[in-house]
């Protein structure tokens, strides 16, 4: 069974927290055209160091981060020893950091349901005809639901595989599974979603890949706070 770590962080919380990010982090945060949002983005990785730091044994800002080919994020190692996995969601007031022991892939998203959004014209061109089709029977309150449960779920997909959103497309969302046509070099084809609300108005999705098992994860892990200490 894997031991996947959830961690839920409030983006709108006190605290300084640009003392613990990088120069390249500092650098991204600025360029967002709201202040807001460039705090927001901010506090997701400072909280974000902060569970890794943890984690690895690490201050904060000791954690060194980089990427896959591909653009994934992940820790680069400090010592012989393989680092955890992780995967980071932030939208609106709200964050979500996933953490698997090392051999595992983790894929994580949450999504505010309270923007707008065409949900008709956005599934047909990222989602599968099938998907489409299930979104068009709907309406109202029913089709918002449906299309940020397939959208939270492939986003989480491809998030583990590392395929990016051009990797949506592929990914079909077929009861608690989804499974892409086009997985990366020895990434499973299909994997189980795990569906949960991370507060209210956000809901989210969890893919797990690594040991033959998707594996449970453990409650919400506050971090609203973190900042202050």
């Amino acid at each position: 069974m894997t031991a996947v770590r959830l961690w839920r962080a409030a983006l709108d919380q006190d605290g300084d927290p640009h003392r613990w990010l990088s120069h390249d982090e500092r650098a991204r945060a600025a360029r967002y055209a709201s202040p807001e949002e460039g705090r927001r983005f901010a506090v997701a990785r400072a909280v974000l160091r902060s569970v890794l730091g943890e984690a690895c044994g690490l201050a904060p800002e000791e954690v060194v981060l980089g990427t896959e080919d591909g653009g994934r994020p992940i820790i680069v190692p400090c010592d012989e020893h393989p680092p955890p996995d992780f995967n980071l969601s932030h939208s609106g007031r709200w964050a979500l950091i996933a953490v698997a022991p090392p051999g595992f892939r983790v894929g994580v998203d949450l999504e505010w349901d309270g923007r707008d959004v065409d949900c008709l014209a956005m599934a047909r061109t990222m989602f599968q005809p099938a998907e489409f089709r299930r979104l068009a029977v709907l309406d109202g309150v029913a089709r918002r639901r449906e299309f940020f449960r397939l959208w939270t779920a492939k986003e989480a997909y491809v998030k583990a595989d590392g395929a990016g959103v051009a990797g949506l497309r592929a990914v079909l969302v077929d009861g608690a599974t989804a499974r892409s046509s086009a997985p990366s070099a020895g990434f499973p084809a299909a994997l189980p979603v795990r569906w949960f609300a991370a507060a209210p108005g956000y809901p989210a999705a969890l893919v797990v890949s690594g040991g033959g098992s998707g594996g449970p994860s453990g409650p919400l892990v506050p971090a609203d706070r973190f900042l202050e200490s």
